[in-house]
């Protein structure tokens, strides 16, 4: 009856540090109840969610059918928004659908924050384009820190949802990879607000960018990026 899954991977660096010394961060949830684990196998055995508090997203397949619809689920979250949009993640491709998301729900007046490492273990050049990207078409009106920390959440909220799990802003987490996210109701509750409380800390310690021109990327490793990310 107990249910634990979230972005963390079972290696020594996720508990430490890695061989450059990068500190990693991340979340794990332990959801406790037979009521949730069923609802995990419903949706992991037939595709459905029974819940309308909280549900499962999934990309999954199997031998008889598959079922990829974190895309969709993450760009129901950011075009929903209307007060707040926090966006947490390792690893940001400049997906066309998702620039013009968060754009339009800046344009209609959302604080609109995005967090990713100062130094990723992966695709950092990529990350930096997409960020200045929408620094650029903003003009800097979105609000962007650089964690000092390996952070390697994959966590969004507003005023209306919170998730987190393991799917990327990706096209490979989005087409290829099997991934899980838990989306809850934003409501008062002590697990949204130690969610936000978290990633708030973590923002404080961080370093915003003040202008997209700050943010440096190398074309030639974005551009081979581009082939895994």
């Amino acid at each position: 009856n107990t249910l634990i899954f979230g972005g963390i991977n079972i290696e020594d660096k996720e508990r430490t540090h890695d061989l450059i010394g990068r500190v990693y961060h991340d979340y794990m949830v332990k959801i406790t109840g037979k009521e949730y684990v069923l609802a995990f196998s419903e949706k992991y055995n037939t595709f459905k969610n029974i819940s309308d508090d909280y549900l499962f997203g999934i990309n999954y397949r199997n031998k008889k059918s598959k079922l990829y619809e974190m895309r969709k689920l993450y760009l129901d979250l950011i075009n929903n928004s209307e007060k707040e949009l926090y966006i947490i993640m390792p690893y940001f491709s400049p997906l066309k659908d998702f620039i013009t998301a968060i754009v339009n729900a800046y344009n209609r007046g959302v604080d609109v924050n995005i967090m990713i490492p100062k130094r990723s273990n992966l695709q950092n050049d990529t990350n930096y384009y997409t960020l200045r990207t929408l620094m650029k078409k903003t003009n800097n009106g979105i609000k962007v820190f650089l964690s000092p920390k390996m952070t390697h959440a994959k966590l969004m909220f507003s005023e209306k949802k919170v998730t987190f799990g393991s799917t990327n802003v990706t096209s490979t987490s989005f087409k290829t990879l099997q991934e899980l996210n838990l989306f809850v109701n934003n409501v008062e509750c002590k697990f949204n607000n130690d969610v936000k409380e978290a990633v708030l800390e973590n923002i404080s310690i961080s370093k915003k960018v003040q202008n997209y021109n700050d943010l440096k990327y190398r074309k030639y490793i974005k551009f081979l990026e581009s082939f895994v990310s």
